[in-house]
């Protein structure tokens, strides 16, 4: 399972659902490399960035190849006219999509049409 940015932003505000959840899911659980870039370049200093990769360490950090970056292209991001995706969710939904790995994430209004693109809700906010 891939946690999307809003996700790892629970955890890192240490909400105690989002905490819950991370310590009792038994599936390996990976970051995309754009939803990992997102929340670091949300950083306001240097103490919240080390906080923030102390917080990714555990984690695989899996990134896009060429052809992920051609499905984000042609595949997702032109769910951007019916569903208002963006640049980033659509990198982060075709990782989901070439790793074949469902998506947890909030942002359901963000990609719920896009095909083959298993998404999760994975603990109550």
């Amino acid at each position: 399972m891939i946690l999307d940015s809003d996700t790892l932003v629970d955890v890192l505000r240490k909400h105690p659902p989002a905490v819950a959840w991370l310590g009792t899911n038994p599936y390996p659980l990976f970051v995309s490399g754009i939803a990992a870039m997102e929340v670091l370049a949300g950083c306001r200093n240097k103490q919240e960035w080390q906080g923030t990769e102390a917080i990714l360490a555990p984690f695989d950090i899996l990134w896009l190849s060429e052809t992920g970056l051609n499905t984000a292209l042609r595949t997702v991001l032109p769910y951007r006219l019916a569903n208002g995706i963006g640049i980033t969710d659509a990198l982060i939904a075709a990782t989901a999509l070439e790793h074949r790995l469902p998506l947890a994430t909030f942002n359901i209004k963000h990609f719920k049409n896009i095909p083959d693109l298993r998404t999760i809700q994975p603990y109550t906010r």
